[in-house]
C-alpha cells in the first residue's frame, strides 16, 4: 500500500510540479510532529505520500477540488493551508510499519 502511494506521488509530482511545495509543507510538518524524524527522511517521505494518496482517494470529497484550485494558482500561502487537512493520525501507523527494518 505505501509503495503504491509513493509511486503515485512521484508520478503526480512529476506531472504537477506545483505540488512539490505541498510535499515540502507536509514533510516539514511531519518532522515537527515526530521527534527524531527529519523532513528529508524516509518516514516523512512516507507521511507525505500516504497523506497525498488518501487525499486523492476521495476520503474527503472537497480535497480534489482544493488540489485542483491550488494547481491552477500555486502560492506558498496556499501550500501552507494544506497542513490543516492532515496529521500524524493519517500516516503514522502505516509509515512506522513501512520504514521499520
Amino acid at each position: 500500500m505505501v509503495a503504491d502511494f509513493r509511486t503515485d506521488q512521484a508520478a503526480l509530482l512529476a506531472k504537477f510540479p506545483a505540488l512539490v511545495k505541498i510535499d515540502g509543507v507536509l514533510r516539514a510538518d511531519c518532522a515537527a510532529q515526530n521527534e527524531g524524524k527529519p523532513a528529508s527522511g524516509d518516514f516523512c517521505g512516507c507521511a507525505s505520500a500516504v497523506t497525498t494518496g488518501l487525499w486523492r482517494s476521495g476520503v474527503d470529497p472537497k480535497m480534489l477540488p482544493r488540489l485542483t484550485n491550488y494547481i491552477n494558482n500555486p502560492t506558498d500561502e496556499g501550500a501552507n493551508e494544506f497542513v490543516r487537512y492532515q496529521g500524524p493520525e493519517l500516516y503514522r501507523s502505516l509509515c512506522v510499519k513501512a520504514t521499520s527494518p
